[in-house]
């Protein structure tokens, strides 16, 4: 039996977030021990922006912190 086509799409949504925030709880720990910025940012809001934050940190400051 053929799959629901918006049924797929949530699927692959939900594999994505479930990436993402995985990906985060990672990068954050690597990344955000060797921050100064670690004390001053409240991790309150969402994982998207989270993830955003650490790609940020990652490509354009990794060379100071890593």
């Amino acid at each position: 039996m053929k799959e629901n086509p918006k049924e797929i799409c949530k699927k692959k949504k939900k594999r994505r977030t479930m990436w993402r925030r995985r990906f985060a709880q990672e990068t954050e720990s690597e990344i955000f021990k060797y921050s100064p910025m670690h004390h001053q940012i409240t991790l309150e809001f969402n994982s998207v922006g989270l993830y955003h934050l650490l790609l940020f940190l990652r490509t354009a400051q990794a060379e100071k912190y890593l």
